[in-house]
């Protein structure tokens, strides 16, 4: 069977706030985070800056899929500048709407959507070239807030012109107080395990190999510049007379700045990866394997580095099946982005480079290199351009030893 490059079109993380999720700073702070553009710091005197389309956000939302996102905001200034109006919402589809004064009364039921179609065309690594028209994501969520210290989130799901089943992605419940200096949740939500920040269309390979998306119970806090979570939950790798093994996970991170420029640091640990969503349908049966994330975000005016290494602990053992036995699968990714004016659009270009060991079972490639241009073309609607280039492994470790190619032209719009 020939294996193609894992070129996907369906994944969209460029603009500056998520579908609506909840977040893990400012926790349950506004319910969708401000987007903010930057500016770079020689900016001549008297010259307009380019109008920067922002780098993702330095916590993103915890128990969003990392995929998806939510639609663009206004900016903080464009918001002090705004005059509400008593009786009229804002950009987001909620009801009631907040008064005059920029309050909202509870209890209120607001909505978002994602749309990401296009098309694509992949050269695998062996057979003939393919191409084809698709609807990428669909994804519908519904936020309810009866109290301020307490919001439910539903999203359903459709990808991939339906070869992935209809589903229910994220159902959370959290409580916490509105200033956000601590949460607990519970539901169903993607772990905090590897933050998975990207500006280009394809999935980055650390979020192919670590994503996580469990029936879980969490806890968390922000102090300073400091924020952290611990979570447990049920997983299906270690039954033991029909009930499931108890797993738990940690992350911990920094935020701050230097100067003016935003950092973030994070390190997270998952105590079986066996559970994550591309390991459990491989390992059959094993001893329980570790997992370690680690991520950079650090933006420099319209400049964003990102970096991230998603690792196993050790290695599998020979009860983990033929595919993974004695391998200790990891991925990394390094990314640059930079954000200019286009035509007085917000636009982008980001160029990434990416690879993996040991993890021919999960059919990620050896390397990766990406090129990606993004253009807001009007509100809530980008225009994203992608070229992929994927280098298999060896014929020694299993692979071809052939390269293949990718391209993907979409729009993805969201409310």
């Amino acid at each position: 069977m020939s294996r193609r490059p894992s070129v996907s079109p369906v994944h969209f993380r460029l603009m500056p706030a998520r579908l609506a999720c909840l977040a893990l700073v400012p926790l349950v702070g506004p319910t969708l985070l401000a987007a903010e553009t930057t500016t770079p710091d020689n900016t001549a005197p008297g010259a307009s800056a380019p109008t920067a389309i922002p780098a993702p956000a330095a916590r993103p939302s915890f128990g969003q899929d990392p995929k998806h996102v939510r639609p663009p905001e206004p900016s903080a200034e464009a918001e002090a500048e705004a005059v509400p109006v008593a009786g009229e919402d804002d950009d987001h589809l909620r009801f009631p709407p907040q008064d005059a004064t920029g309050e909202q009364s509870y209890p209120y039921l607001q909505l978002n959507g994602l749309i990401e179609a296009g098309w694509v065309y992949t050269k695998p690594y062996e057979g003939p070239r393919e191409d084809e028209g698709i609807i990428s994501t669909l994804e519908l969520m519904m936020t309810f807030q009866p109290h301020p210290w307490v919001k439910v989130q539903a999203s359903g799901l459709y990808e991939d012109n339906g070869r992935a089943p209809l589903e229910l992605d994220v159902a959370q419940l959290r409580v916490g107080p509105p200033e956000g200096t601590w949460f607990v949740d519970g539901g169903q939500f993607y772990l905090p395990f590897g933050r998975y920040e990207s500006n280009m269309v394809s999935d980055p390979l650390t979020l192919e190999l670590g994503e996580t998306r469990e029936i879980a119970g969490a806890v968390g806090f922000e102090l300073d510049q400091f924020f952290g979570a611990a979570y447990a939950f049920e997983g299906e790798q270690h039954e033991e007379d029909g009930q499931r093994g108890n797993e738990w996970g940690l992350e911990v991170g920094y935020a701050a700045q230097i100067g003016a420029h935003p950092l973030t640091l994070a390190l997270g640990y998952l105590s079986d990866l066996g559970d994550a969503d591309s390991l459990r349908e491989v390992v059959e049966d094993d001893d329980r394997v570790g997992g370690l994330a680690a991520s950079l975000l650090f933006e420099a005016g319209p400049w964003t580095l990102i970096g991230e290494y998603v690792t196993a602990t050790e290695r599998f053992d020979l009860g983990a099946g033929e595919a993974l036995a004695e391998q200790q699968p990891s991925a990394w990714m390094l990314e640059a982005g930079y954000g200019f004016d286009l035509f007085s659009k917000p636009a982008q270009i980001a160029v990434g480079y990416q690879g993996s060991a040991e993890a021919l079972a999960l059919e990620l490639p050896a390397a990766r290199g990406l090129v990606t241009f993004n253009l807001e073309i009007y509100d809530y609607t980008i225009l994203q351009l992608e070229y992929v280039h994927d280098q298999d492994y060896g014929a020694g470790e299993g692979g071809t030893g052939n390269s293949g190619n990718g391209f993907t032209a979409q729009v993805a719009i969201a409310f």
